[in-house]
């Protein structure tokens, strides 16, 4: 049998380095801590970068009421660049859609009001 892959093609983590990446990403802590630290950021708050269990490192997120939403776990760059980015071709996909939708409405008028009627009946 081969060995066991995850994320990336790395060979599943070991229970230490899982434990050490559980307390660098927050997720020791309860859960409604992580959703505060997530809703207002963790700058003013003290967090554990190296894994060890102390928290020694002064947090630098500042949460998604202050415009903070992360960093992409694909593309590693901040998402709200990555929303921005892609935002104009998203609106215009609506629009084009948009525009189709009721260009067939408009069309099929008869046929789609006799179809909804009798469906209604």
């Amino acid at each position: 049998m081969g060995s066991n892959r995850f994320l990336g093609g790395e060979d599943t983590p070991r229970p230490a380095d899982r434990e050490r990446l559980r307390r660098q990403l927050g997720l020791d802590q309860p859960v409604y801590v992580q959703y505060l630290v997530w809703l207002a950021g963790n700058d003013w708050m003290k967090i554990d970068m190296d894994g060890d269990g102390v928290a020694e490192t002064p947090g630098k997120r500042l949460g998604v009421l202050r415009g903070d939403f992360g960093d992409s776990l694909v593309s590693k760059r901040p998402v709200l660049e990555v929303i921005t980015e892609r935002l104009p071709n998203t609106l215009l996909l609506m629009v084009c859609r948009g525009v189709g939708d009721h260009h067939l409405l408009a069309h099929y008028r008869n046929i789609f009001s006799s179809q909804a009627i009798f469906v209604l009946r």
